[in-house]
């Protein structure tokens, strides 16, 4: 074992003669532990337990070492071949090959996992539509009351952003705090803006308009809708905003909801 323990110290490795231990790292970073005359090598690689016999396969491919098993630990991976007059550069071919492997199983597994675990389409889609069929709903007390009660109560537009959040969590929206906080932000400003300019249009304030410019010999533009629809429009998005900001505890609770729950809720 002397010229192995030799060797191994040339390649930056850490030797106990005593112990029979070889610590070190490999090229892409895997620390690892051999234990030459017990034939055993550990690599801190953590990987499914399934994926542990294609490493072997991959392992045993080279004919030197077709009696090579690899089994799963709690803290990696460990490799039992005879090691008796083992080359140090064959060890270390070994130990580097398996390493290299193992990561890619390792990342191949947690990709899985993360496609397994991934929402479908159809969630984006019903959450899009949900945000926005709330924001409608949400919407609605605000009209209501325009139009039997002549009120613009239009700080009334606080509950189309809650309303709106609340449709998409009821149609099982997307998990995802981005795409809810979008799609309920956009839905809102629809929904708001939409109220807004259709009242001013079929509520008789554009008629209205029109004619206070006709008598004072002016046409109206565009830019004077938006100049007179503007303090309304704002107030309003300001308070979807506030709305938003109130339930924001609630919103973070549903998109960080745990997968367990998603499924149980479908």
């Amino acid at each position: 074992m002397d010229a192995l323990w030799q060797a191994a110290e040339g390649f930056g490795w850490r030797v106990n003669a005593e112990t029979g231990t070889i610590d070190g790292l490999t090229e892409s970073g895997v620390a690892f532990r051999a234990l030459p005359r017990e034939g055993l090598v550990k690599l801190a690689v953590r990987m499914a337990e399934k994926k542990c016999p294609k490493l072997q396969a991959r392992l045993t491919e080279n004919p030197a070492f077709a009696e090579l098993t690899v089994t799963g630990t709690d803290n990696g991976i460990e490799l039992r071949f005879p090691m008796t007059d083992i080359p140090a550069a064959v060890l270390k071919d070994v130990i580097e090959a398996a390493a290299r492997f193992g990561v890619e199983l390792a990342s191949e597994s947690f990709n899985n996992k993360l496609e397994s675990g991934r929402e479908p389409a159809v969630a984006y889609l019903r959450g899009a539509a949900g945000a926005l069929l709330g924001a409608i709903v949400g919407a609605l007390p605000w009209f209501l009351v325009q139009w039997f009660v002549g009120w613009n109560m239009w700080y009334l537009g606080a509950l189309v952003g809650i309303a709106s959040f609340f449709g998409y969590s009821f149609l099982w929206g997307a998990h995802s705090t981005r795409f809810a906080l979008g799609a309920v932000i956009v839905s809102s400003l629809l929904a708001t803006t939409g109220f807004v300019v259709g009242a001013f249009f079929l509520g008789g304030d554009y008629a209205a308009l029109v004619q206070v410019y006709a008598e004072m010999n002016m046409s109206l533009t565009a830019m004077d809708i938006v100049q007179y629809l503007g303090g309304e429009l704002l107030g309003s998005w300001l308070c979807c905003a506030v709305g938003l900001f109130g339930i924001r505890g609630r919103i973070l609770a549903y998109t960080h909801e745990h997968t367990w729950l998603r499924g149980r809720r479908k």
